[in-house]
């Protein structure tokens, strides 16, 4: 699915398509349309009796809404319906509040949050249309909440429903650096810094504490101040001043002014500083109210926006600012495949940061719930459900034909060898009945213990006759024991048996007692009995 991410600007509309690719967003295609000024309408003639209760700045923000719908009306119109689109709203239409929720989990610190801000909204919550998001901060929760009344929200959504523009998103600008500060960390860090957006008609400051966007500010010191300085001074057009403030415009602080600049570069130079100088004092007092909320300091500064990108800006501000000032780079180079040139690509990073919202949907901060829900969040349109589901089908018919043929194999294997095993159970060595032989069609477990409890029953009783052989090897002594009983010098010194045969050795007889040994032995009930004489001893071998 194609994101693309429009921002909205006064002087120029930035769009960025985006895909996502291994879990990161990656943009394709990036270009910049210039807002046409001859557009812009004028304001309706009041009278003296509605005049008091007419809004000429939100009559404003509603008629650039519309210059800005008019000039994505070619684009947005060749878009299929599947393309995920994300619009910010104007940072005029909404305010915003930071507050720590002291809750333990996060649907508490939800319920919790509309009380705790009440106070600090200057209409009722009835009138009011808020929408807020919520980051764990230690044991608590840090929520950032914005809001505007109900009618001017309604009537800004009134204008792009008559352009037939509502996106999927539509995100506050602040949420959008919040969701940038997650993919910034490994160059950010963990430390404290500030996010300067130096657009046309605003700078933006987002202060960070970590990944938590803490503070914002706004200052009006930006592009077109600069544009109008150079028409005012130097009595030129606005399409030449803006010329020469992209290519030839620098910036430089007093104190570094060198021989080498010419009067004229010197007088521009100095008026350029008179007008920056004040945005450097807003940027010190917000600085001082981080200092004291957040009891410290802040570490870096980036830069991004179109005006950032004048000349030294980056050590303009470094000099004034006493800290490091740097341009914000891609800590995910989602711009790598885009062509987007490294001068061009600082005035993309608005579109880059609300591009985040399609990774972290929910943490996106919506402004479209309720009510005011896109017709674009609604389910899948039919051909694409049909397509999936018929996906789904044909993944499933593969897994089931697997399975069939798995079952398959598994059936014949078991037939072959119930019949490899119904001759062994025949065997009438094992002597088992016919119930027990059932059992190997549909219960072999139960088969095969009985056949091993049959087994230990055989192991027991050899195991038993192995026992009473080995006495038996012992009567055969026992028998020449009980002749040689009698009193005499002859001695048993040496005896074997094998099977039923013994054989015996008798040494250290007398002469007497050796003949009357010979005799008894000869005339007992000894079967087989052989006598040899070997010098002082004799050997005799008997059956027992």
């Amino acid at each position: 699915m194609i994101t693309v991410t429009c921002d909205l600007g006064t002087y120029s509309i930035k769009i960025l398509e985006s895909r996502q690719e291994a879990g990161r967003l990656v943009h394709i295609q990036a270009w910049e349309i210039l807002i046409n000024q001859n557009q812009f309408g004028q304001p309706p003639l009041q009278n003296a009796a509605s005049k008091a209760k007419f809004d000429l700045g939100f009559w404003k923000l509603l008629e650039t809404t519309r210059v800005q719908l008019s000039q994505l009306d070619d684009y947005l119109s060749q878009l299929p319906d599947t393309t995920r689109i994300i619009f910010q709203c104007p940072y005029e239409l909404m305010s915003s509040r930071f507050k720590l929720i002291p809750a333990k989990n996060l649907k508490s610190a939800k319920l919790m949050l509309p009380f705790q801000i009440e106070e600090e909204i200057p209409y009722s919550l009835t009138e009011t249309h808020l929408v807020s998001t919520l980051n764990k901060k230690n044991d608590a929760f840090w929520a950032f909440a914005v809001f505007c009344k109900n009618e001017n929200f309604e009537s800004f959504y009134k204008t792009l429903a008559e352009h037939h523009r509502i996106p999927n998103l539509l995100i506050h600008e602040s949420n959008g650096y919040h969701l940038l500060g997650k993919s910034i960390r490994p160059i950010a860090g963990e430390g404290n810094y500030c996010i300067l957006d130096m657009g046309h008609s605003t700078t933006k400051a987002y202060f960070f504490a970590g990944q938590l966007l803490v503070g914002t500010y706004v200052s009006y010191v930006s592009g077109s101040k600069i544009d109008d300085m150079l028409t005012g001074f130097y009595k030129i057009g606005l399409k030449e001043a803006r010329d020469f403030k992209h290519e030839t415009a620098f910036i430089l602080p007093r104190a570094q002014f060198t021989q080498d600049l010419s009067q004229d570069q010197k007088v521009f130079a100095e008026n350029l500083d008179d007008l920056m100088i004040p945005f450097v004092n807003e940027f010190k007092l917000w600085e001082l109210s981080y200092r004291v909320s957040q009891n410290q300091n802040i570490d870096r500064v980036f830069l991004c926006g179109g005006t950032s990108r004048l000349k030294n800006m980056e050590n303009y501000l470094s000099y004034h600012f006493n800290r490091p000032v740097e341009y914000l780079s891609d800590g995910e180079s989602a711009f790598s495949k885009s062509k987007i040139s490294p001068r061009d690509m600082p005035s993309f990073f608005t579109s880059h940061a609300l591009s985040k919202a399609s990774i972290y949907p929910s943490e996106s901060g919506n402004l479209l719930i309720r009510q005011y829900t896109s017709p674009r969040q609604q389910p899948f349109p039919l051909h694409s459900v049909a397509f999936v589901a018929w996906r789904y089908v044909v993944v499933c018919l593969l897994v089931s034909l697997v399975l069939l043929g798995h079952i398959f194999f598994l059936q014949m294997k078991d037939k072959k060898l119930t019949t490899q095993l119904r001759p062994l159970i025949n065997n009438p060595a094992l002597n088992l009945p016919q119930d027990q032989k059932n059992l190997l069609a549909k219960k072999p477990i139960q088969l095969l213990k009985k056949i091993q409890d049959k087994k230990s029953i055989l192991l027991n009783e050899i195991k038993h006759f192995q026992s009473i052989t080995a006495l038996n090897k012992l009567t055969g002594l026992s028998q020449i024991h009980q002749i040689m009983a009698t009193k005499n010098s002859c001695v048993l010194t040496h005896f074997e048996s094998s099977n039923q045969n013994a054989i015996a050795t008798i040494a250290g007889c007398k002469s007497e007692d050796k003949e009357n040994t010979k005799k008894m032995l000869t005339q007992s009930t000894l079967k087989g009995v052989k006598l040899e004489e070997k010098g002082n001893t004799f050997q005799i071998e008997y059956e027992f």
